[in-house]
């Protein structure tokens, strides 16, 4: 099965709020529908200069949020706290 039918994708959007009610092998096609072979699924991926450009964006910042949590766990040992009160 290579294609998605309308009336699969209309019985796949009901459950969109609640998926795990859906039981998909409960039905033959909804179950040929996500069985893959993991060699394909494990292949290298390649990113657009777009991804590759955000993708870095992404890491920096993740990286400055780690130096901002570092730094106020750093200021936050050397204070004595009393029941939540710095001192």
């Amino acid at each position: 099965m290579d294609n998605i039918s309308e009336s699969q994708v209309d019985t796949l959007q009901g459950f969109k709020a609640s998926p795990e009610l859906f039981e998909a092998y409960a039905t033959d096609e909804y179950a040929k529908l996500i069985a893959f072979d993991i060699k394909t699924v494990a292949a290298p991926v390649t990113l657009t200069q777009e991804e590759t450009v955000f993708n870095f964006e992404m890491e920096e910042v993740g990286e400055k949020i780690k130096l901002e949590v570092n730094d106020k766990v750093a200021k936050e040992l050397g204070t004595t706290t009393l029941a939540f009160f710095d001192l």
